[in-house]
């Protein structure tokens, strides 16, 4: 099965590479979707025109530019579905074992909550169209209150209104997935959390420590493991990749460069992204 990913442009850094690579190495077939010049882009994996699937100019209006990009990839991966090219995946991925080919791929996040770091739907599928409805017109969220609602058809009299990219930046991605997948009763195709997310968001920097601490969450059904890029971009750059820690493991074992200058790191940084432990010994 081929997977799709989507970077805009610029370098891949080693953890890109590493999460390309490991789709390749599972037995997966690449595209990476660029609106631009991209360095580093591993050997095997297909470079593609992210023009032919969705306009740049769909990257949204409103908001900080990572917002922008972040709910640009999300409708992108839809048009993807949309066009029937298939499954998506986040260039931040890692892959253990191949993708199972099924209509429906998502897995759950939280107990009651989608991500879509991982895609495919049937291009028919009904989500798809009433995620790109709630961006005609003014932005109403569905699950957005009714005094709510009202107050930002008010302040759309006015030309004040919120646009898309100046609401979460979840709105169009997980958070719609999970809603729509509710209304369509199709919760019931959502993996268990451990199959792709078995490192919680919240023990991102886990893949700087030592292997064991999230080889100790992959369970027989793991597929994959997000490797959080959000959650790490701050300094994922400044900490050096230690032997013996999961990053470094899986490199080694693909062949990727972790070599890297490592500029100034402050103690503080460190201790805010649970790394003391890791580098500070």
């Amino acid at each position: 099965m081929r997977l799709n990913a989507l970077w805009v442009e610029g370098d891949l850094s080693y953890m890109e590479q590493l999460c390309l690579l490991s789709a390749l190495d599972v037995g997966h077939k690449v595209t990476l979707w660029t609106y631009g010049e991209v360095t580093g882009v591993p050997r095997g994996v297909e470079v593609a025109d992210a023009h032919v699937v969705m306009p740049r100019s769909m990257i949204v209006e409103g908001g900080k530019r990572e917002k922008r990009v972040d709910v640009g990839s999300d409708f992108f991966r839809l048009m993807l579905m949309r066009t029937g090219y298939g499954c998506y995946i986040d260039c931040d991925m890692l892959l253990l074992k191949p993708i199972p080919d099924m209509p429906y791929i998502f897995g759950l996040e939280e107990p009651d909550q989608l991500c879509n770091a991982v895609l495919r739907l049937p291009p028919n599928c009904e989500i798809i169209e009433d995620i790109f409805n709630m961006v005609e017109g003014t932005v109403i969220l569905p699950w957005w209150s009714r005094s709510r609602k009202l107050k930002q058809h008010l302040r759309a009299l006015v030309g004040k209104d919120k646009k898309i990219g100046d609401v979460h930046r979840t709105s169009y991605g997980p958070t719609a997935l999970t809603y729509f997948a509710k209304k369509y009763d199709l919760m019931r195709h959502a993996l268990p959390n451990e199959a792709f997310y078995p490192n919680h968001p919240s023990c991102a920097a886990d893949i700087f420590h030592h292997a064991s601490l999230v080889e100790a969450k992959i369970k027989p059904n793991t597929i994959a493991v997000h490797l959080w890029h959000n959650e790490v971009k701050g300094y994922k750059h400044r900490i050096p990749i230690i032997p013996g820690t999961f990053l470094h493991k899986h490199c080694s074992r693909l062949g990727v460069d972790v070599a890297q200058p490592i500029g100034s790191v402050r103690r503080q940084d460190l201790r805010e992204s649970g790394q003391a432990q890791a580098v500070l010994r």
